[in-house]
């Protein structure tokens, strides 16, 4: 079964965070995101992210939703690790 979501971020501009510290990473990701569409008013909403190293790039994103009129932003990162 397939869940249905709405894309509601979108990146506004990219960089490399490899090798960066999370100073450097919370440096490069402030003004990357943008809110797409307006926000049901102090609802919760769920952030997924494919990796999780500094918490930069979620930490802006949630950031961006709760300006936005987020009450609540919970965060889920998925992660495929092979089987042994």
């Amino acid at each position: 079964r397939k869940l249905s979501y709405i894309p509601l971020l979108s990146r506004t501009r990219y960089f490399v965070q490899h090798n960066s510290t999370r100073s450097e990473r919370l440096k490069q990701v402030r003004g990357a995101y943008t809110v797409l569409h307006p926000l049901s008013a102090d609802s919760t909403y769920l952030l997924l992210d494919d990796v999780y190293t500094t918490g930069a790039t979620v930490s802006q994103a949630s950031n961006v939703l709760k300006e936005a009129g987020a009450r609540n932003v919970f965060v889920a990162v998925i992660v495929k690790q092979p089987l042994d």
